[in-house]
């Protein structure tokens, strides 16, 4: 068991509000109590450091149950500085007892979105080191600022009710929980708490270069903070706006079981005039969940082409477009959400265990010798309709898009249809179906008309 005297000595040290953050660390953290493995996102500024006071000062009180803690740094390698910032965030960590761990990212170092290609990159290293290494929860130190920053960009974008809800203070990212325990706290306050450590912050030049949208939105707050509108303000919004959005979710989920059905093979299904009753909103968060699982997409569509369908649909037109890799098309009295062929990933690859394929399957099976992955293709669909001997009621802008094992340059098997011409231990597994996890799910083809 740690004592808890240096937590002591920093509450007699620090000022007032830093005292009631760390007076308060065990009502902060307390979802972290159970866990056996956390990770802490520490870049070396002042508010990440902070957090690491404040995280060591929960664990110092706490008896053997403490979780065990591991500091990731992440070097991007876009200043020279950042190699050496990083070794003085492992010496601070490693002179607390603690762990600490460098991931370098070996992505490009310049050009336009660079920044965001930089942050993308952060998490998902940070993610997969919590995945490989069993730690349950990454920490973040976002604060009311940082939030405040955020909801002050995306009203700049026109976003909705989604946007201006911020940053969640929650987030699951397949077994890793993504914990912003600090959005409550203003970046003032965190940086009293570093005031009574030890530890020492650097400053990226980076954070102050008003070429970045966030810092010149960070340099407006104080001219509108005369005007009432105070990150405090701005974080009530943003929390209203996470209620509305949770509820707008709830109702798009009883629209999504009484209208979609999600097919493994990589598809949705649509019953039209169930879902053109619905809000238009609602229809625009079915179809744009629908778009993000069949074509495999981290973000969101374009609003206004959303949209654009969701009239169509209320309209009852048919559909017959193109939008975010995916085809839409009415058939038969159902809208097919389906992978457009021209925008997906045809090359034939091998097959590697844990191999994300077309940025939508994860491929889990052993190695073959010979036998790819890839999709069945116009010529291939030709060939399979031939050996399966029977009418498969599919339209063919669907059936060439479904994933199959390739040997020696013929289809081996295609999952979906429950076909294969050679015994492979496979699974496929679709992405992103907690998007839509109300949906009716149909692993294989049942034979019911499509």
């Amino acid at each position: 068991m740690r004592s808890a005297a240096p937590l002591k000595k920093a509450r007699r040290l620090a000022a007032p509000e830093a005292a009631d953050l760390l007076g308060g660390v065990e009502r902060r953290f307390a979802e972290l109590a159970g866990t056996s493995h956390i990770a802490l996102a520490v870049s070396g500024g002042p508010d990440s450091l902070a957090m690491l006071a404040l995280v060591d000062a929960w664990r110092s009180h706490r008896d053997d149950t403490a979780p065990r803690l591991t500091v990731l740094t992440v070097d991007h390698g876009l200043r020279p500085e950042s190699a050496a910032e990083a070794s003085s965030v492992k010496r601070q960590v490693e002179g607390r007892g603690l762990a600490h761990v460098t991931l370098r990212w070996e992505g490009r170092r310049a050009g336009g979105g660079v920044q965001e290609a930089a942050r993308a990159a952060r998490y998902q290293l940070m993610l997969d080191w919590c995945g490989q290494n069993g730690a349950s929860h990454l920490l973040v130190a976002h604060t009311r600022d940082d939030q405040a920053e955020t909801i002050l960009m995306r009203l700049a974008h026109g976003s909705g009710v989604d946007g201006l809800a911020g940053m969640a203070a929650s987030t699951n990212r397949g077994a890793v929980v993504i914990l912003r325990p600090l959005l409550d706290v203003s970046r003032a306050g965190l940086g009293r708490v570093l005031q009574g450590t030890k530890l020492v912050a650097a400053l990226d030049p980076s954070n102050d270069d008003p070429k970045y949208e966030r810092v010149r939105m960070r340099r407006l707050l104080p001219c509108i903070e005369s005007a009432g509108v105070t990150t405090a303000a701005i974080a009530r919004t943003a929390r209203r706006m996470a209620e509305a959005s949770a509820a707008l979710e709830e109702v798009a989920a009883g629209i999504i079981a009484a209208s979609c059905s999600l097919h493994a093979g990589g598809f949705v299904v649509i019953e039209p005039e169930k879902l053109a009753v619905a809000p238009r909103e609602i229809i625009r968060r079915v179809l744009e969940k629908a778009l993000r699982v069949v074509g495999g997409l981290d973000h969101p569509p374009r609003h206004d082409a959303v949209m654009a369908v969701a009239d169509q649909l209320r309209g009852g037109v048919e559909i017959a477009t193109t939008l975010a890799g995916c085809r839409l098309m009415t058939r038969r009295g159902h809208l097919f959400v389906a992978r457009e062929w021209a925008r997906m990933d045809q090359a034939l690859v091998p097959i590697v265990h844990d191999r994300v394929w077309d940025g939508r399957f994860r491929v889990e099976g052993q190695h073959v010798p010979e036998a790819m992955i890839g999709p069945v293709g116009p010529a291939g669909w030709v060939d399979l309709r031939r050996a399966l001997g029977r009418t498969i009621p599919f339209p063919a802008e669907i059936a060439r898009t479904l994933p199959a094992v390739w040997c020696r340059g013929k289809i081996a098997a295609v999952p979906y249809l429950s076909w294969e011409s050679t015994d492979f231990s496979l699974t496929l597994t679709l992405l992103r179906t907690e998007l839509l996890q109300t949906a009716r799910c149909v692993s294989r083809l049942t034979g019911e008309v499509l």
